[in-house]
């Protein structure tokens, strides 16, 4: 499994939270070739794509990101990877 983590720190962690929630959510539904929807409440959110899963959490002054997606074949193969999946600190876990 590949598994990418970011942290961004800032105050409005929430609100950046559930606009990208709320931001995939409307695109999923709007482009349903996309596979993507997204659950979340203002404290944590779930993007879930048909490569895997992006959890997000709003702490105080940070907002965490965690891609994770089956393997390298399943997420360079789809037509929907996100960013979030391709940078940052990315590794395998058996």
């Amino acid at each position: 499994m590949l598994i990418a983590e970011a942290r961004a720190e800032t105050e409005r962690s929430s609100r950046y939270l559930v606009q990208r929630c709320r931001h995939v959510d409307k695109a999923g539904r709007a482009h349903p070739q996309l596979q993507a929807h997204a659950e979340w409440s203002d404290d944590r959110g779930v993007i879930s794509f048909d490569w895997g899963r992006c959890t997000l959490r709003a702490l105080p002054d940070v907002l965490t990101l965690r891609a994770e997606a089956g393997d390298e074949d399943t997420c360079s193969g789809s037509s929907t990877a996100s960013p979030i999946a391709s940078s940052g600190s990315a590794h395998a876990i058996s």
